[in-house]
């Protein structure tokens, strides 16, 4: 019935929406936008950053690994999430199973878990937001390193920035509708276009319904997008962009995922510890981004953007209770705790672009503010275990080995007292303030052959956790240069640092310290093939320090005794081989060792785990059979995972045909039908004896089957 619901409201609004546009496309879209818009979505190659990214340099110029997931790769490989959008096409990114809750996607590379990004504004928050559908992307820039240009609060292994999409006023539209295994059923619409005969006022709306199943027994989750964009040409020098998005989303309790077994990877796919009346969780997201650009002169432009983030949550999560936990026997005891959480974030950024020349040297220049407000309140102290009961009303002990799901008797559940507002009962309270200055000089010699880019940020932070605040300030150099060697072909280098706050407290109540990080980057560019393909091979050298780590054998006893050192080879290719072959190859090789933690028996040793695969692997090639079928197939592996897990292998195909108005697609994922997992030990009684662990499992074979329309 919700889905029902839905797609009538998609409807309405979808008519509702052209029958208010003007149905005309008889004008015509400037010539720069139609090059721009036809780049994007004819190639997996895209040579040049988005605006949002603060710099216009062509990413082969830029001293630093940028990676570009282009709209024609997204639509290739039918996605529909963002851990498969991002882990599979670019070098050593993976997804953490610590943190896959599933309302949001924590990503890893280089051995740290990287910062979320969205129109180039940071969006990392405590807990949310809610990570972006596909729908509303239009590409995903991966900025490796510490992106100092960017912000520098993040972790110095990358970050990664959603480009959502803007209008063009091409006056066109896309409905489509996917059906897939478990139950999965999606549709989708996206519509472009005038709201004036002018071209002053354009649009893009676009929005998703989404209800599927899992592989996973009682598991699901239902979601709702809606993202209307409005672009305002005041005159030929002042553009105005306003986007709104809502979601919601409603799904099996947080936790439900998760298996804990004795050994890692024993259990079935479709194991679940959860019931069937379980209640749900519920989240809301409310994401408002405003852009205002002004061309000051000629070769002077300034940059106003502010956002606001809104998200709330209803819920509970399930987990074995402690004490207590996992007996040798199978025997699981499980405890219900409430989640209910609230994240708010304000940010703006205020920074002028410009270029001047002095002599034989051009200067391109980029100086800015960059504010951000982030505060995080829950309530997750209530909880209590529960029991399930046969038909005789004989209580059953839920073993993970033959495992009995019945009703949970509402006697049996608890009752979480939500008399009083979020903020009177929040057991945790965390807030962050960021104030910076950023300045930054690109200086081009030799005809543009030689580049030298010299950047400084000067960074306020004020955390406060718990009730305790602490104040910090720190200055973040940042230092690079890049020499063609040929046209298509450059070589650079790279010194940059991070700065970034840690929500939380230690043993003695006291806000952690910010993170600190320096890299140091080296690489080689080229462009082939008529600037159709590219290949970018990396290396780099990263130093972690006041990294947060738990003593063992203790409930949460949390210290800043941790530094760790991080070193690895990376290797990316996309684009274009002849007329007819599209390709994504990448390789990555990530080694961190462990130099100082609280545990002595770590120190030296390497931090591995499922979230830093030593070698990971990622191939895509599709290829056009006739000028409207193609055919295409996927290979991702990773290797040396650590914590026991074995080698992770997975092919996947796809084939569609499409025409002018007119797509049709069916893929096919885990070819093999291959058990595949990702976990990590797991201690119940915190007493550092236990063998324990928890993991995920993906899907077996699967399929997906999509239809679009154009109009």
């Amino acid at each position: 019935m919700i889905v029902k619901n839905i797609l009538m409201l998609t409807a309405s609004v979808c008519l509702f929406i052209s029958c208010t546009a003007q149905a005309v496309s008889d004008s015509v879209v400037t010539i720069l936008e139609k090059v721009i818009i036809e780049k994007e979505i004819q190639s997996y190659k895209i040579s040049d950053p988005s605006l949002s990214l603060k710099i216009q340099t062509p990413l082969l110029q830029l001293p630093q690994n940028i990676q570009v997931i282009s709209p024609k790769l997204i639509g290739d490989q039918q996605l529909t999430d963002m851990a498969d959008a991002v882990t599979r096409n670019v070098s050593g990114a993976s997804a953490s199973v610590q943190e896959s809750w599933g309302n949001y996607v924590n990503l890893c590379m280089r051995g740290g878990r990287i910062a979320p990004f969205k129109n180039g504004m940071n969006v990392k928050m405590p807990w949310g937001p809610l990570t972006e559908d596909i729908c509303m992307i239009e590409r995903i820039e991966f900025v490796k390193g510490p992106a100092g240009f960017m912000f520098a609060n993040g972790d110095p292994g990358a970050i990664y920035n959603v480009v959502t999409k803007k209008p063009a006023g091409t006056g066109k539209g896309e409905v489509s509708f996917m059906l897939g295994s478990f139950d999965h059923y999606r549709t989708t619409f996206d519509l472009d276009g005038k709201l004036n005969k002018k071209g002053k006022v354009l649009y893009r709306f676009n929005m998703m319904a989404q209800d599927k199943k899992s592989h996973r027994q009682f598991d699901y989750n239902k979601r709702l997008t809606i993202a209307p964009v409005f672009t305002f040409k005041m005159d030929g020098k002042t553009t105005l962009v306003a986007e709104y998005s809502y979601q919601q989303m409603e799904m099996a309790m947080l936790g439900a995922a998760n298996l804990f077994s004795l050994n890692l990877g024993d259990l079935p796919r479709n194991a679940s510890m959860i019931d069937v009346n379980l209640e749900p969780t519920r989240i809301h997201d409310h994401n408002m981004f405003v852009t205002f650009d002004r061309q000051l002169s000629k070769n002077l432009k300034l940059t106003a953007k502010l956002a606001y983030l809104n998200y709330t949550q209803t819920g509970s999560s399930v987990w074995p209770a402690n004490p207590g936990g996992l007996n040798t026997n199978g025997d699981l005891l499980r405890s219900i705790a409430n989640w209910d959480a609230f994240s708010e974030c304000s940010s703006g950024q205020f920074y002028i672009n410009g270029s001047k020349q002095t002599g034989k040297i051009i200067h391109y220049f980029l100086a800015g503010i960059d504010l951000s407000y982030k505060k995080y309140l829950s309530d997750f102290y209530q909880a209590d275990t529960i029991t399930a009961y046969d038909h005789s009303g004989k209580s059953i002990p839920f073993n993970i080995y033959h495992p009995f799901h019945g009703r949970i008797p509402a006697t049996s559940l608890p009752v979480f007292d939500r008399t009083q507002s979020l903020r009177a009962r929040a057991f945790c309270t965390m807030g962050e303030k960021v104030s910076s200055l950023y300045l930054q000089d690109e200086l081009h010699f030799l005809d543009d052959k030689l580049r030298l880019t010299l950047a400084g940020r000067y960074t306020w932070l004020v955390e406060h956790s718990f009730g305790d605040y602490s104040h910090d300030k720190k200055v973040t150099p940042r230092a690079g240069i890049s020499f063609n060697i040929h046209h298509s072909t450059a070589v650079y280098a790279l010194y940059d640092c991070t700065f970034a706050g840690q929500p939380g407290i230690d043993s003695s109540s006291n806000s952690f310290k910010p993170l600190t990080g320096k890299s140091i980057e080296a690489g080689l560019k080229k462009d082939w093939l008529d600037n159709k393909l590219n290949t970018t091979i990396a290396v780099y050298h990263i130093t972690r320090n006041n990294l947060i780590t738990v003593v063992p054998g203790t409930l949460y006893k949390a210290v800043q005794d941790k530094q760790t050192r991080t070193q690895g080879i990376e290797f990316d290719m996309r684009g274009a081989i002849g007329k007819k072959m599209d390709v994504v190859m990448n390789y990555a090789f990530t080694k961190s060792l462990i130099i100082r933690d609280a545990d002595e028996s770590k120190r030296g040793k390497e931090a591995d785990g499922p979230a830093f695969p030593k070698h990971t692997g990622n191939a895509w090639i599709n290829y056009e059979v006739t000028g409207k079928w193609h055919t295409s197939l996927g290979y991702q592996w990773q290797a040396k995972r650590g914590n026991g897990l074995d080698d992770y292998h997975r092919f996947d195909a796809n084939v569609s045909y499409t025409t002018e108005i007119l797509s049709l697609s069916l893929s096919a994922n885990n070819l093999l039908n291959k058990y595949l997992c990702s976990g990590a030990p797991f201690e119940f009684n915190n007493d550092n004896s236990s063998t324990e662990y928890y993991f995920q499992v993906e899907p077996g074979i699967n399929f997906r089957f999509s239809v679009a329309y154009r109009f």
